[in-house]
């Protein structure tokens, strides 16, 4: 069927949120989300692969992103649910810029500037969220700030 995930083996037995009908509303918070967008998200979501969640548990352990000593911007919703507060491993602080930046600087070379921006209201997926707006005005004012 043209646009339905076909589940595989794999991803039927891991069960993980990604792959189950209705859970992508994980990734929205109810007030910036158009429920169309969520019900047709949900509809053409993708599969989250075994091999997904090794690469993603090997970034956990040995993250290669040590290595980069360049200008970084980490851009989170502050009712991201994935990536904020008690989400595991070590949730980031979502409370603010400077606070989430700080946390950031862990992840990348001692020599990283580590900047980030938070968007209030707003959950996992800032492009599909009625704030993307907010998003991509803070991306744009950095890379006009980071290119001087």
């Amino acid at each position: 069927m043209v646009g339905q995930a076909r589940p595989t083996v794999a991803a039927a037995r891991c069960r993980l949120p990604s792959t189950q009908a209705g859970r992508r509303a994980l990734f929205y918070r109810p007030a910036t989300a158009d429920p169309a967008v969520v019900t047709l998200d949900d509809n053409l979501r993708d599969l989250y692969t075994i091999g997904d969640l090794v690469t993603y548990l090997k970034e956990l352990t040995l993250p290669s992103s040590r290595g980069y000593n360049g200008a970084v911007l980490v851009v989170n919703g502050d009712a991201d649910q994935l990536m904020c507060g008690t989400a595991p491993p070590n949730g980031a602080p979502c409370t603010s810029g400077p606070a989430l930046a700080e946390y950031e600087t862990q992840f990348y070379g001692p020599h990283a500037t580590v900047d980030a921006a938070i968007v209030p209201d707003t959950g996992h997926d800032l492009a599909l969220s009625t704030t993307a707006p907010a998003t991509t005005g803070h991306i744009i004012d950095w890379l006009r700030s980071a290119l001087r």
